[in-house]
């Protein structure tokens, strides 16, 4: 199906409203032979200057970037959206709010426009249609199958943004394309990395530390669980998988029961032996019980690849001294705001997990004051929305043909050398769950815990690492294996 009609028909036009802005209408061109729809939005007017790049250098790119001349002029951003039947439609909508209220805050006038078409449209003919429109840059797509057929095409024709990853070698991506996600496998990789650096060489008992990882059945869960079990193969590090269930959580708790050395238990059962009354006996029972609670737990770190309702029925059931470590679906939302939230906060007491600092960066006065719109409400909303806002800067510096920058994001520090790496490599936060409030681990590093039980080890945090980052899955929508 050719994209060429276009150019014959690019005059037709059609009122429509805009289904993703509070804009009253636009104007569309459709290319009646191919079913792509080209949606121009105004440039935005900002009030508030909101520009967190470090600054880059341009340097020499491939892509077809916009020259010297040009280069103050603004930038037209093209943003693939999916069909109006697909599932991801919804998460692609708050992504593209996301886009264009970065545009908006900035100061730099951008013009956007979303190109749509039918399921039956090929990607390429929608990237066609994007630069035949005067686009400078592509941001898209979300889906995952699209991504991955995208980087196996060496000769796009525009710099493209996307909104997911492929596992693709980077020598067979095109020059033009770079990958930026908000992927939770790629958080898993980086909480791993993170727990294996906090790992000690041996334990008390000179054995090597071991690690387990909690799951369950769900598919996005194992993808969660495989990807804690790549780093710690490549790490070479002993672990063991355990898959949760409600009728095995005992067997979890007897699992992880801390023990006593040998040595212990040779005192204690001497110190009972020898005690001269019943008394006397159940208190050294008394106090082996209380040793025993704080003794070397059998795994010094578990991963956690569960929501947050899961993995607050197992929390309880781990040693204090146990380091827990999680991905943004163990957050258990604002406890501020929500009494459920509150409640499994308090559960999940010591969890740590990666997330977009966007999560605790800003409340409702605040949001509003920055961006002039209301701030989304669900924890997938947020997360969505600020991967539009990086996206929005990322393809920026890339249709200026910037090949290496960086940007603290809203998801996270993001890193571009694309020299290296099609990846946009994002670092995102660390919090942790402290007596139910939410804590960023690097704002809070230096401030010690005193609401900390004694004898429970906090854990180790280490310093941040960056990871190469399926979007979001706590909805149906966005839990979808295609994102």
């Amino acid at each position: 199906m050719s994209v060429l009609p276009f150019a014959r028909q690019l005059f037709r036009t059609l009122i429509i409203s805009l289904p993703i802005v509070s804009v009253a209408a636009t104007t569309s061109v459709d290319a009646t032979d191919s079913g792509v729809v080209v949606l121009p939005l105004g440039p935005a007017y900002a009030t508030e200057t909101a520009d967190t790049r470090v600054p880059a250098e341009p340097v020499e790119s491939t892509a077809p970037v916009m020259t010297e001349g040009e280069a103050t002029r603004p930038v037209t951003i093209a943003m693939l959206m999916p069909s109006d039947e697909s599932p991801f439609l919804p998460a692609a909508r708050i992504v593209g709010n996301g886009l264009l209220t970065a545009s908006r805050v900035s100061g730099r006038n951008a013009n956007i426009m979303l190109i749509e078409a039918p399921e039956s449209v090929p990607i390429n003919e929608m990237i066609d249609t994007a630069v035949f429109s005067g686009a400078d840059v592509v941001v898209g797509p979300l889906q995952k199958d699209q991504v991955e057929q995208l980087s196996r095409e060496k000769n796009l024709p525009i710099p493209i943004v996307t909104l997911n990853y492929a596992a693709t070698p980077d020598e067979e991506i095109s020059p033009n394309m770079l990958m930026l996600s908000v992927a939770t496998d790629l958080e898993a990789e980086y909480i791993a990395r993170q727990a294996v650096k906090a790992l000690p060489e041996e334990t008390a008992a000179g054995l090597p530390p071991k690690v387990l990882i909690l799951t369950t059945d769900k598919p996005w869960e194992k993808r969660l669980s495989e990807a804690y079990m790549k780093v710690l193969n490549l790490s070479g590090v002993q672990y063991e998988v355990f898959t949760v269930t409600m009728d095995n959580l005992q067997d979890l708790q007897d699992k992880c029961r801390p023990e006593l050395s040998q040595e212990e238990r040779y005192k204690f059962n001497r110190m009972a032996a020898t005690a001269d009354s019943e008394r006397a006996r159940k208190q050294v029972h008394e106090a082996q019980r209380a040793h025993a609670a704080v003794a070397a737990p059998p795994y010094h770190s578990v991963l956690l690849a569960l929501d947050a309702r899961d993995a607050g029925l197992v929390r309880s059931r781990l040693p204090l001294r146990t380091s827990v470590w999680a991905t943004s679906t163990t957050n258990p939302g604002d406890p501020k705001t929500s009494s459920s939230a509150s409640a499994l906060a308090f559960d999940l007491n010591h969890v740590v997990f990666a997330e977009c600092p966007f999560i605790l960066r800003y409340d409702n006065e605040s949001f509003e004051a920055k961006f002039q719109t209301a701030l989304p409400y669900s924890m997938p909303a947020k997360r969505l929305f600020a991967l539009g806002l990086d996206a929005y800067q990322v393809a920026e510096d890339w249709a200026h043909g910037r090949k290496a920058f960086e940007i603290s994001g809203e998801t996270g520090q993001l890193t571009v050398h694309r020299d290296l790496s099609a990846q946009v490599v994002r670092t995102p936060a660390s919090f942790e769950i402290r007596s139910g409030e939410l804590v960023d681990t690097a704002v809070d590093s230096e401030v010690p815990d005193e609401t900390a039980a004694e004898g429970e080890v906090e854990p180790n945090m280490g310093a941040p690492e960056p990871i190469e980052p399926e979007v979001l899955q706590e909805d149906d929508t966005t839990q979808n294996s295609n994102i």
